[in-house]
């Protein structure tokens, strides 16, 4: 099934395989979560979501909802 989604938005599926439609710019932070740098935790408005990727590739994710982000 195809998902279109809003620019500037990016879909994160978290740990417990939760969706959220996430703001690229609501993130506030974003780190390794573990040693084996597998799992990343980026915090978006005061919550924490753990996603089961590296953290180079949650940021793809991030650069790609930016670059189709509406110009203003």
């Amino acid at each position: 099934m195809a998902m279109n989604f809003i620019p500037g938005y990016v879909l994160l599926t978290d740990v417990d395989g939760l969706r959220h439609v996430v703001r690229v710019s609501s993130i506030q932070m974003m780190s390794d979560s573990d040693p084996c740098q597998d799992t990343t935790v980026a915090v978006v408005a005061g919550r924490a979501l753990s996603l089961p990727m590296p953290l180079e590739e949650f940021l793809g994710k991030v650069v790609d909802g930016e670059r189709k982000r509406l110009p203003r």
